[in-house]
């Protein structure tokens, strides 16, 4: 195995992560953070807490 491989695999693993962050951001969104139970658009930014205080 040489520093390419490695390299590589390290690169990989942080792109796998973050991707997974990322999914796991848009998709799991825990109840308390948005506006209202029915409230499909809110995807837990601070944007809606911003227009809560407008």
């Amino acid at each position: 195995m040489t520093w390419q491989d490695l390299a590589v695999f390290a690169i990989v693993g942080w792109a796998v992560v973050r991707l997974y962050r990322h999914l796991r951001g848009m998709l799991f969104v825990p109840a308390a953070k948005t506006k209202a139970a029915g409230d499909a658009s809110c995807h837990g930014c601070d944007d809606c807490a911003e227009e809560e205080t407008r």
